[in-house]
């Protein structure tokens, strides 16, 4: 995603200025983030590609069941 994110305002003939900034700080922030320890996010690592429809049914069931644990409502 961030190397969507930081290819497509350079590649992306029609973008203005302003866009090619406005992407360029949600990647900031994005980045920002990720290195600051703050209990307001936390991320998921996912790998494209399972071996099996099971494996990935697992998976699939494991994450839902991280999303339950994590997220907490105030």
């Amino acid at each position: 995603m961030a190397n969507q994110l930081l290819c497509s305002c350079f590649t992306n003939n029609d973008n203005t200025n302003f866009t090619n900034m406005t992407i360029m700080r949600q990647f900031g922030v994005l980045l920002k983030d990720m290195f600051t320890s703050q209990d307001k996010y936390f991320w998921i690592r996912v790998e494209r590609n399972q071996e099996t429809k099971k494996q990935k049914e697992n998976f699939i069931y494991k994450t839902i069941e991280l999303l339950q644990n994590e997220i907490k409502i105030k």
